[in-house]
């Protein structure tokens, strides 16, 4: 039976490094290239702090929990414990809570060790202000309670920001995660992961 509990896949050393940048204060980045990482990664850092004994809120600002269970089976991703359904993880998949200020309130009542936000992306950030005062708002929920916060990311400059800084859009948004972000980690593919300080 234990052998129907295996890691979705075995990123081992991957998952390590990532682990000693979980950070309380600025937030961690992941950025997968593919859409199919953005699920596959948040599910996979849930299931490993479960593992570790790690106090996990998810917040899949787009998928239901029907959605998650579906690319679940669909993929055939075998967890080491159900992630969705075990008593640990009760509420860890957050249904339509697409606000910071509704997320913070729960990083504020709950106190986990730490929270994952699935996707953030220029959907959900439509300009570097509502970046920026995104990124304050769980910075600061992040000390105050504790709490290590990482974002799987996806924002980029928008045309609004463009038009307004016009050339110099991309200094105005590396500015904002260099004070911002802890550390930007890039996953190029399925075994390869990429660890940046912000500016770069």
């Amino acid at each position: 039976m234990e052998d129907e509990y295996k890691p979705i896949i075995d990123k081992g050393n991957e998952l390590k490094e990532i682990f000693q940048f979980l950070n309380v204060g600025k937030p961690l980045l992941i950025t997968p290239t593919m859409d199919y990482h953005k699920v596959l990664w948040g599910i996979t850092l849930t299931n490993s702090l479960l593992v570790e004994n790690k106090k996990v809120r998810y917040f899949s600002l787009y998928e239901t929990e029907d959605n998650m269970l579906g690319l679940i089976k669909k993929h055939h991703w075998h967890l080491r414990k159900n992630v969705l359904r075990s008593r640990e993880a009760k509420g860890t998949f957050i249904e339509g809570k697409k606000n910071i200020d509704a997320i913070v309130e729960i990083i504020n009542t709950d106190k986990p060790d730490v929270v994952i936000i699935d996707y953030f992306d220029n959907q959900f950030v439509q300009n570097i202000s509502q970046l920026e005062e995104a990124l304050i708002k769980l910075k600061l929920s992040s000390i105050k309670n504790e709490t290590a916060v990482v974002i799987i990311y996806g924002v980029n400059p928008s045309d609004e920001d463009i038009k307004k800084y016009g050339d110099a859009v991309n200094e105005v948004f590396r500015n904002i995660l260099e004070n911002n972000v802890h550390k930007i980690i890039s996953i190029r593919d399925a075994n390869m992961v990429q660890i940046c300080e912000p500016l770069l």
